[in-house]
């Protein structure tokens, strides 16, 4: 991504979060709140556990059922298993470790035990990066919380940001909490429409199926929130994030937990207001006003006024980004075909030499030449 910006490759802002598995990347690569031709690294993620569709999702009460001939293995039982990682007191070597069995039933696994996540936490906080931390199951939430709390302590800070992303079955206690630690969640209501069935029948139970991306009980505590796609695990369309916010309808149109629905305008401050603070760019990006960066959509219709049942049909007309159209909806994929028939918008370029369309980036690694225009021009020939 730093080449593509390096070639100024990209037609729209990108935020990363490299993993922190990779701790070592973001002291070569440190967070910064300026951009390089439209990319920066915002801070790091974590990712505590898995999916509650993979049944690797860390609960606090077990799955609802397993299905038949599923079978884990005596170490998924525990609470991480043999691939659950450590880190020293410098973040520098991995290491296995002993960690303690689950309760009866299969409830999942975290990916590093307390003591693990905690000095990663407490890194994140020491240099101030902003921290995301990938939780679908409420025990992972527990350890999230329970390590936050300590690094505030050990590394005091009122604006931290720190947020929780999917957040799916966290309970109301976990959310008290998450207010007073003054963090933040991002939710992720695409699970209700698509997997909301299953989860009722199968993962978790009607019960927990229910409450679900819990937002009104988060709203309700003006904990700040967000919705996303999770991209590829669901198609990147926020107006559909909104619209099963909005209704909680799953694809076999049952409702789960009405009482938990945003509102349509709470769905779309999710993904503009609230999206820009959430990455620190309120001053910036997020609303329409004097002196900030004209980002736009325009749409076929107002989501405020149509029904909300028909939210996810809206179309996007156009889209603007720093004053710039980059997408009008009747440009076809494909319509920036130069005279060799290569896409710019999806990097390539005609080389001469190799008779063919090729990326840059991709043909200096393979050719051995510099990563750059100057010399992939020379490379290929192209005068």
């Amino acid at each position: 991504m730093q080449l593509a910006a390096k070639q100024k490759m990209l037609p729209i802002d990108v935020i990363a979060y490299p993993n922190a598995e990779e701790v070592g990347l973001m002291y070569k690569y440190p967070p910064s709140k300026q951009y390089d031709n439209r990319f920066r690294i915002a801070g790091m993620k974590l990712v505590l556990d898995g999916s509650i569709q993979g049944y690797t999702a860390y609960l606090s009460k077990p799955y609802f059922k397993m299905p038949k001939g599923f079978e884990p293995e005596p170490a998924q039982c525990q609470v991480g298993d043999k691939a659950a990682l450590l880190v020293d007191e410098n973040l520098s070597a991995h290491k296995e470790a002993p960690l303690p069995k689950a309760s009866e039933g299969y409830r999942g696994k975290p990916n590093f035990d307390q003591n693990g996540l905690e000095k990663l936490v407490n890194e994140a906080f020491k240099n101030k990066w902003h921290l995301m931390v990938h939780c679908n199951g409420d025990a992972a939430a527990d350890m999230t919380l329970e390590a936050v709390e300590k690094a505030l302590k050990k590394y005091p800070r009122s604006d931290h940001r720190t947020t929780i992303i999917h957040a799916q079955t966290m309970r109301e206690d976990q959310l008290d909490k998450t207010k007073q630690l003054n963090m933040a969640l991002s939710l992720f209501p695409s699970h209700i429409y698509y997997w909301g069935d299953r989860h009722a029948t199968l993962f978790l139970g009607p019960e927990r199926t229910n409450r679900m991306d819990p937002m009104r009980s988060v709203i309700k505590r003006g904990i700040p929130y967000t919705i996303h796609t999770d991209s590829p695990v669901t198609p990147t369309n926020l107006l559909d994030a909104v619209h099963f916010a909005v209704n909680r309808k799953s694809i076999g149109g049952k409702v789960y937990g009405a009482d938990q629905a945003m509102t349509p305008y709470e769905g779309l401050k999710a993904i503009t207001i609230n999206a820009a603070w959430q990455h620190g760019e309120e001053n910036d990006k997020g609303t329409l006003t004097r002196g900030k960066q004209a980002d736009m959509v325009i749409l076929s219709a107002n989501p405020l006024k149509v029904d909300k049942s028909k939210i996810r049909e809206i179309k996007v007309l156009e889209t603007i980004n720093d004053g710039k159209t980059i997408y009008r909806a009747t440009e076809k994929p494909g319509s920036d075909r130069d005279a060799h028939g290569c896409i710019g918008s999806a990097g390539y370029k005609w080389c001469a030499k190799t008779n063919r369309c090729e990326r840059p980036w991709e043909l200096a690694v393979k050719e051995k030449f510099e990563k750059s225009e100057e010399a992939f021009n020379s490379f290929c020939g192209n005068h």
